[in-house]
Order: structure tokens, then C-alpha cells, then sequence
């Protein structure tokens, strides 16, 4: 850890993140996704429901020094879905994994399925065991908790389910990799959905097991309870479709150029390789384009017509990210009962 002490500014602290077996180009990844940051947030500053609503992407601050070494920025009022849970099931003198070890002991009870049938039914009973072990409420009390003011909780609640819209708006359009527990930081001295944190990649599933549908993005328990005073409806639905419309329009957001360009890998300024590194997000650059024109509510009105329902789209969404049997059937390392 590093604390700088300015004469006249507010001390800065920043720690070390280091290169893991599974992370090897981690930093590589900040950076490039800190630049397509840049270039959305300028697109949402031009238009003019995206600024009314005060919608901006926000990454820490981080500093890129080699070697697969950075330095980023701390701010000690973030918490992640995974801190949330591990703090309450500390505090109350429980094995912070717990609902992990519940839903493995579940899965691995007894012989194995001998159908298909029989495995959604065991799936179902380790989602619906592990979900018995953790409240809905953990993240709301974490809010709470952070203020003493009642509308300053409000505010914030607000704040934080407007970004959870974009947030899940960049998860379906463009693949971004920040669904599992760790990877969805919040800031709450800001009240934005903090980037930069990247899931682990998912070992293959068992020999014979069919792999899991991915889901558009993460609107588990906990966060539907976050969102529920405002409901999808309503700063949620306002914010995602907000941002479809700006990142829809081609020549002033030419999203499949800008992620094509910063997918590219880089060359090893040491020995002239080229360093191949796992962008933050997996979507294909033309897929993504075409996933934020299909849910812009210029483009489907332009298409069917005044008449048209442009929250139909993100309701379909929303019905599959919350489907019991989909969560279900995630592996456990994202933690659907969360």
C-alpha cells in the first residue's frame, strides 16, 4: 500500500496489483477498458438523456508500470456482493463460505442423476438450499449502514440502481466480464457500479454436463432487492435504455471500430512479440453494435412505429436474468443465490 500526502490536496492511497496464474495481462485489461471508458463517457456527455440522468462510467484510477504490475487507487468505501456477504456471515460468527459449502454438499449428495431430469431437480435443490443461507437484504443493510440520513440513503439507493441499469446494459451488449460476486464493486461514497474487477475465468464443466446458458447480466437477489423501491421499471430500465440510445448511433459512437481497435494485442516494447491478452469483455465487436441498436428505443420506434413498446426488450431480459431455473443451473463460482 501507498499513501501519497499532498501539500494542499487530499492524501491519495493506492496498492499494488500484482499478475496471477489466471490474470497474467490483468493490468493490460484496466487499461484498455479505462480507454473505452473514456471514449463512452464522452459519447454519454453529448447526449442529452444520458446527461439528464447523469449517467457516466466510473473506474478507479490506475496506473500501469510493467511486468503485468499497476498501481491502483483505493477507495475504502467500496464493497463488492462477495465483502457483503463475508462481512455479515462474519459478524455473525458464521463460515463466510458457507452457502457455497451447502449448495456443493447438495450437488454432490448421494449417486449421481441418471437423467436429465433428475440433474435440473438436484441443481434446483442446491440453488434453493444455498438461497435459505443468505438474505436478500445483505446489500440494502450495507447501504444503510453507510449513512446515517435517511434521504441521503435514498439518494443513494437511487444512484446505485441508475448505474446498475448501465452496468447491466455493458454486460449483455458488450459480454463485459464483471458478473460473478468479487467483480460487482460499489462505491459508496460516490454511488456508482465501480469497474476494473474481471471474473475468474470458469473451469469446463464435468465430462457429459452441458454448460451452463450465460446470462445477460446479474440481477440476483440481492441486487433485485437494492433495485425494488424504483422497480426495473423505473431508474433501472431509464438508464439502460438511456445508454442503448447513445452507444447505438454508428458514426457517433462507433463501437465495433473501438473495440475491435482495443481487442488488438500489444507489442513487447522489450523483445518486438506480440503480447496476447483476454479483453474484459466477449462479445464479438459486431454483436455488440448490433445489441445496443436492437435495444435503443430511437432505433425500435424508428422500425415499428410510435406505438411501439421499447421496454419489451429488456423486460425479456430481465425475465431470464431472474428465472430460478437459469440461476440455477450457473456454476458455483457465481454464486446465483446471491
Amino acid at each position: 500500500r501507498l499513501t501519497i500526502i499532498p501539500a494542499s490536496l487530499p492524501r491519495r492511497t493506492f496498492h499494488v496489483r500484482a499478475p496471477s496464474p489466471l490474470r497474467p495481462h490483468d493490468a493490460l485489461g484496466v487499461e484498455r477498458l479505462s480507454q473505452l471508458v473514456r471514449l463512452l463517457n464522452r459519447r454519454l456527455l453529448c447526449a442529452r438523456e444520458a446527461r439528464r440522468r447523469g449517467l457516466a462510467l466510473f473506474l478507479p484510477l490506475a496506473l500501469r508500470l510493467g511486468r503485468g504490475v499497476m498501481l491502483c487507487a483505493s477507495d475504502h468505501s467500496s464493497v463488492s456482493l462477495a465483502s457483503v456477504l463475508h462481512s455479515a456471515r462474519s459478524a455473525a460468527g458464521l463460515p463466510p463460505h458457507g452457502p457455497a459449502l451447502t449448495h456443493q454438499r447438495t450437488l454432490s449428495r448421494g449417486v449421481a442423476p441418471p437423467d436429465e431430469e433428475a440433474r435440473r431437480e438436484r441443481l434446483r435443490q442446491a440453488f434453493g438450499d444455498a438461497c435459505r443461507g443468505v438474505p436478500d437484504d445483505l446489500l440494502v443493510k450495507a447501504v444503510r449502514d453507510s449513512l446515517p440520513s435517511a434521504v441521503q440513503q435514498w439518494e443513494l439507493t437511487r444512484a446505485l440502481t441508475s448505474q446498475l441499469g448501465l452496468h447491466a446494459l455493458l454486460c449483455h451488449a458488450m459480454g463485459l466480464r464483471a458478473l460473478q460476486p468479487a467483480s460487482l464493486v460499489f462505491s459508496l461514497s460516490s454511488g456508482a457500479v465501480a469497474l476494473g474487477a474481471f471474473d475468474t475465468p470458469a473451469l469446463p464443466p464435468p465430462h457429459g454436463a452441458p454448460a451452463a446458458a450465460p446470462l445477460p447480466f446479474r440481477l440476483t437477489r440481492n441486487v433485485q432487492r437494492l433495485a425494488t423501491p424504483f422497480g426495473v421499471d423505473g431508474a433501472f430500465s431509464a438508464a439502460f435504455c438511456a445508454a442503448a440510445e447513445c452507444f447505438a448511433h454508428p458514426r457517433k459512437c462507433p463501437l465495433e471500430l473501438w473495440l475491435t481497435a482495443l481487442a488488438a494485442p500489444e507489442e513487447d516494447g522489450a523483445t518486438g512479440a506480440h503480447i496476447q491478452f483476454l479483453p474484459p469483455w466477449n462479445a464479438p465487436p459486431a454483436a455488440a453494435a448490433a445489441r445496443a441498436r436492437e435495444l435503443s428505443p430511437a432505433e425500435l420506434v424508428s422500425k415499428l412505429g410510435k406505438e411501439a413498446d421499447v421496454h419489451a426488450a429488456l423486460r425479456a431480459l430481465v425475465a431470464e436474468a431472474t428465472s430460478d431455473e437459469a440461476l440455477a443451473r450457473q456454476p458455483p463460482a457465481w454464486q446465483a443465490w446471491l
